[in-house]
């Protein structure tokens, strides 16, 4: 019987990706459907602690985890970080690309998780991903997925790989994510 574990989230590409990779090893996870209000911590590591201590005062359910992102953008002193959201919805991500197209537009795409065991023990595991934001127009950008550019695949986005690219991309990006670490941490204290 798979063991059961909790996670925070509302955004339904994250609950199936994590299902995915965490029934994998033995867990099924239970979605907890809520949006919980983020700090405006520029960190993405911060921003998850803090949603983590929130999310544990609202549920008893454990163990329990949450997940944040952000994009750290160099020529730019690293903003907007975990504000990347706000940004690209009060600019929109055309504007953004405007931006960057008349400077470097190096970005890391910084991942966090936080975790609370059944103990109440609280870890943190982190990670990133080196990449680009394609600036020339296209019509169709829905996300940032439609104009980043990674490492593994510089010369498509994500929204354009096919299976195979996708896979190699997959094998690229589970080497620094932090859900690979989160994974491995599991693995490691599973009774």
């Amino acid at each position: 019987m798979p063991k059961k574990i909790y996670f925070v989230s509302t955004n339904k590409r994250k609950v199936a990706n994590y299902s995915k990779r965490l029934s994998e090893i033995g867990f099924e996870l239970i979605p907890l459907s809520r949006e919980i209000s983020e700090s405006r911590d520029f960190a993405v590591e911060d921003v998850a602690k803090k949603k983590l201590e929130i999310a544990a005062r609202e549920f008893t359910e454990r163990p329990l985890f949450v997940e944040d992102r952000g994009l750290e953008i160099k020529s730019l002193n690293n903003f907007p970080g975990s504000n990347v959201k706000i940004v690209t919805e009060l600019m929109g991500i055309p504007k953004l690309q405007e931006i960057l197209s008349i400077s470097e537009n190096d970005v890391l795409f910084k991942y966090a998780i936080s975790f609370i065991d059944d103990m109440g023990n609280v870890k943190n595991f982190s990670g990133f991903e080196d990449g680009r934001i394609r600036t020339e127009k296209s019509s169709k950008i829905e996300s940032l997925y439609d104009v980043f550019c990674s490492s593994a695949i510089p010369d498509k986005t994500l929204s354009e790989l096919n299976a195979d690219e996708s896979n190699v991309y997959e094998k690229y990006w589970t080497q620094s994510d932090a859900m690979s670490k989160f994974i491995n941490y599991l693995k490691a204290h599973d009774e």
